[in-house]
């Protein structure tokens, strides 16, 4: 699964479906090593290598404000209620 950076953030697909699929990628790709590579490659690397292919960046959101209120003149001249 590819996102492009202008869709909206989980626009298409849900959360548990991104996990889900970010999951089954990390399977597929352990399944699909020889025995002989798994069994000789260090298992704190491809540990981290798995870790920095599969991870998820989650956004960091900024502190939430809110702008001063400000009192705004509304023509409700046309509005019959």
């Amino acid at each position: 699964m590819h996102i492009r950076m202008g869709n909206l953030l989980f626009s298409e697909l849900d959360l548990r479906a991104v996990l889900d699929n970010q999951i089954e990628q990390a399977r597929r790709e352990v399944d699909s090593c020889a025995e002989d590579y798994i069994l000789n490659v260090s298992e704190n690397d491809y540990i981290n290598h798995l870790v920095s292919k599969f991870t998820v960046n989650v956004p960091q959101l900024g502190e939430p404000y809110m702008l001063d209120p400000e009192e705004v003149d509304v023509d409700v001249g046309s509005d019959p209620m």
